[in-house]
């Protein structure tokens, strides 16, 4: 998984640097492609800056490339200005950080600052600016983006309201789209009822993936599968669609069966242990 997380990053990474003309065509505004809107950008340049945060620290070897290829990704999701992808990136790294357990925890701490202070060495409080002021952005008052999501959650819990028991439509009837926000979604178009397997689905993954976290005995694909879900269930609340976002329950699926797998193994294991006793 190292090496085609690498090789995918570096494609990432050189099929920007080739489209940079493109990229920073307009001074001060969002880098996009023609293929790739600012959102996309945002979270896929995070989420291997999760992966290398996952692996920075293993051994001298990856701890290299984690310091090499890490400020490239971080000038693409600073760039790319996407609130989404700032936080429910950075939410996910927190919460991963408090779910690990004592040493751990510690030296997950003092890898961020490292990182931090790194960054700060070679950018000062640029890049900082950019976020800072990207931020400052979320106001319903005067961003148009946030207004419209704002007007798309209420009406979505007004259509919950109206249909509780089964829910109604499939789009938000106002905007006629989706409502940026999957869990409305859900209780919006299927009500409480029809929305208790998704529930039952999320419970059973964010289960998962604080076992996965805590018990530092899964392989890095699990714990990166885990992160992953963190970070998508989090965009979740402010974007995308139940139907549009695979990553959410490529990741969910793949924490569930990780540790309900891993579960079974050990089950097996003891059951062969009895036997040969």
């Amino acid at each position: 998984m190292i090496l085609v997380m690498n090789a995918l990053c570096v494609v990432f990474l050189i099929g920007l640097y080739l489209n940079r003309d493109v990229l920073f065509a307009a001074q001060g505004e969002r880098m996009s492609m023609d293929k790739i809107n600012p959102i996309a950008m945002g979270h896929t340049a995070f989420a291997f800056l999760i992966y290398f945060f996952l692996i920075l620290g293993k051994t001298k070897k990856l701890t290299i490339q984690s310091m090499v290829l890490g400020p490239m990704l971080l000038l693409v999701v600073v760039f790319s200005k996407s609130r989404g992808a700032y936080i429910a990136g950075a939410g996910s790294i927190l919460i991963y950080i408090l779910l690990l357990k004592g040493s751990k925890r510690l030296f997950a701490v003092l890898g961020a600052l490292v990182v931090a202070m790194a960054i700060l060495a070679t950018s000062g409080v640029e890049l900082i600016d950019v976020v800072i002021a990207r931020l400052q952005t979320i106001n319903v008052d005067a961003d148009q983006s946030t207004m419209i999501r704002s007007q798309l959650f209420a009406g979505a819990w007004r259509q919950f309201l109206e249909n509780p028991v089964f829910g109604r439509y499939a789009v938000e009837m106002q905007f006629n789209f989706y409502p940026h926000n999957i869990y409305l979604e859900s209780l919006m178009a299927m009500g409480a009822l029809g929305s208790l397997p998704f529930a039952a689905h999320i419970v059973l993954a964010l289960r998962s993936t604080v076992g996965i976290i805590r018990s530092g005995k899964f392989p890095l694909a699990a714990v990166l599968a885990a992160v992953l879900f963190i970070r998508e269930a989090i965009a979740g609340m402010a974007s995308g669609s139940l139907w549009g976002n695979s990553v959410f329950w490529v990741t969910s699926a793949l924490t569930i069966s990780f540790w309900y797998g891993y579960q079974g193994f050990l089950a097996k294991a003891r059951n062969a242990e009895i036997r040969a006793y």
